[in-house]
């Protein structure tokens, strides 16, 4: 990879390998990681849906546990879909560098991809630092709570408090520090989830723009100079606007088809997120 062009993605890198879904990592790094990880987050998703399942008797419970259970599904779906089509994935990223190699011919080229790869690059950090940030105080509610107790702060009858409520499902008294432990982790990585699968397909967007951008730029120069001499049956070999035309045209289908892979791996995320949504809607109408 460009040395230019990795300093705008290494935040997607750092991202991507800590799920095991970065395009050069081998399949030995990957699997390692996946064994550890896709454990982690299903277990979590078990818990908050037997729980589900089990406080179906009591309604407060049960509404308290949906809209979780489904945030936690959409973002496993997400790490599934991903995963499955890594190999598409990661034919975009090869075409991604394919293409920053080729248009870095030019100065204008070149300020054209850096500027939506800092685009890119300042939306991820930026998205990255909302998404972690919204979370840490909800997730640093049980320990206040159990501070807070332990120094007899609070009169409270509640004095084992989880991130999500598995109660009706798993003994927790006997199991509480594991099942909290295992929660944070667990979280991190859905959140890791949503922030990377957004941010890398950002990218991908991000430089789908930039070649759109560079075609346009092509399109507004293809005539030179204000020369209105017109040669009606042009040698095609002599002929400066033919070639620049039939690249522009090599371009522009080359951004229809970066545009429809990337949507193809998305599908099976997109409909599944619809019937989320609509079922959460249906759920609290």
């Amino acid at each position: 990879m460009d040395k230019i062009q990795y300093q705008y993605l290494r935040y997607n890198r750092y991202l991507m390998i800590v799920l095991g879904q970065w395009p050069s990592q081998s399949t030995l790094e990957r699997f390692l990681i996946s064994i550890v990880f896709v454990p982690t987050i299903a277990a979590q998703l078990i818990f908050q849906g037997g729980g589900l399942i089990c406080a179906v008797v009591d309604m407060d419970a049960f509404m308290e546990g949906v809209a979780p259970f489904i945030i936690s599904l959409m973002c496993l779906a997400k790490y599934i879909n991903f995963a499955y089509n890594f190999e598409q994935m990661k034919d975009l990223f090869m075409t991604m560098q394919k293409d920053w190699r080729f248009y870095m011919k030019y100065e204008y080229e070149c300020n054209i991809l850096y500027r939506y790869y800092e685009v890119a690059k300042t939306a991820t950090f930026g998205y990255a630092a909302s998404v972690y940030g919204a979370m840490i105080p909800f997730m640093m509610v049980p320990t206040l709570l159990n501070v807070a107790n332990a120094l007899k702060i609070l009169n409270t009858t509640d004095d084992k408090p989880l991130l999500f409520r598995v109660d009706y499902f798993v003994d927790v008294e006997t199991y509480y520090y594991p099942l909290l432990i295992h929660s944070y982790f667990a979280t991190i990585g859905y959140i890791t989830i949503v922030v990377a699968m957004d941010t890398i397909n950002l990218l991908y967007v991000q430089h789908a723009c930039a070649l759109c951008t560079i075609l346009g730029y092509y399109l507004e120069n293809i005539v030179k100079n204000d020369d209105l001499e017109i040669d009606l049956i042009p040698n095609p070999r002599d002929d400066e606007g033919h070639r620049a035309m039939k690249e522009c045209i090599k371009l522009h289908n080359h951004v229809i088809m970066l545009v429809l892979n990337l949507l193809n791996t998305y599908r099976a995320t997109k409909r599944l997120t619809m019937f989320a949504i609509t079922f959460i809607r249906i759920t609290f109408e």
